[in-house]
C-alpha cells in the first residue's frame, strides 16, 4: 500500500480587496513553496502512524519527498494512506516554522463528481467510518475536521491524517468484500481552511481537487 500527501500553502492578504479566499498556485520561484499538488510519502513517516483520522505532529519533510504531481492527476487505490497540509507561505513573515498567534481550522468535505453516469456506481467518499458496533459502522465518511486549537508542526504547517481509502462501493472493502480490479472512481472534494491571527483577524481559504481511487 502507499500513502500520499496534498499541501496547500496559504499566503496572507494585504487587505480585503486581495483576498481571494483561495489556496496558493504552485510556486516554486517564491521561496521553494509548493502548493496544490500531492507526494508519495515514502516508508517511515510519519514515525508514529495514526490508525485513525486527525491531526500529525511529526513535520513533513517534503524536499526529501521527490517530485510531487499536480492535484487532479493523482491515482491512488484502496488501502492507500491520504494525508492533507495546509502550511503558510512567506508573506506571514516566516517560512518553515510556526507563526506567533497563527492559527488553523480546517475540513475535508469529499462527494463525487456531478455527472450522468455516476448514478450508484460511486459512493459520496472513498471512506468509511471506523467503528466497532451499531448501525453507523462502514458508512461513508464524508467530513474531516481539524480542532479548533490545534497546534501545528515545528515547520508551521497543520497535517491532517484521513485514513486509507476502503471502499468504491458502499461497505466494499471494509464490509469484507474484495475490490474489483477493472473498477475505478473519481472523488471530488473541498478543502477549506480559517486561519486566525491574535485570535482576532480572520481569513479564510478554499481549494478543489480530486483523485481517481482503483479498485
Amino acid at each position: 500500500m502507499s500513502a500520499y500527501l496534498l499541501t496547500l500553502a496559504f499566503t496572507k492578504p494585504a487587505n480585503a480587496t486581495a483576498a481571494t479566499g483561495l489556496f496558493a498556485h504552485d510556486n516554486t520561484a517564491a521561496g521553494g513553496v509548493r502548493s496544490k499538488v500531492w507526494y508519495t510519502i515514502p516508508a517511515g513517516w510519519p514515525t508514529t502512524p495514526l490508525t485513525d483520522p486527525g491531526l500529525v505532529s511529526q513535520a513533513a519533510p517534503l524536499s526529501t519527498w521527490g517530485t510531487p504531481v499536480p492535484d487532479g492527476s493523482l491515482s491512488c487505490a484502496l488501502g492507500d494512506d491520504i494525508y492533507v497540509r495546509v502550511a503558510p507561505d512567506s508573506s506571514w513573515g516566516q517560512l518553515g516554522q510556526p507563526v506567533p498567534t497563527l492559527g488553523m481550522f480546517f475540513s475535508v468535505a469529499f462527494g463525487r463528481l456531478a455527472n450522468s453516469t455516476h448514478g450508484d456506481a460511486t459512493v459520496a467518499s472513498p471512506f468509511c467510518l471506523d467503528v466497532d458496533t451499531g448501525t453507523g459502522i462502514d458508512t461513508p465518511l464524508t467530513l474531516f475536521t481539524s480542532p479548533v486549537d490545534g497546534a501545528p508542526a515545528s515547520d508551521g504547517a497543520w497535517t491532517y491524517y484521513c485514513g486509507d481509502l476502503a471502499q468504491n462501493a458502499p461497505g466494499q472493502q471494509a464490509g469484507g468484500a474484495p475490490p474489483v480490479s477493472t473498477r475505478f472512481c473519481t472523488y471530488s472534494f473541498i478543502i477549506s481552511g480559517q486561519a486566525t491571527l491574535n485570535n482576532a483577524n480572520v481569513y479564510t481559504y478554499g481549494h478543489d481537487p480530486g483523485m481517481i481511487v482503483k479498485g
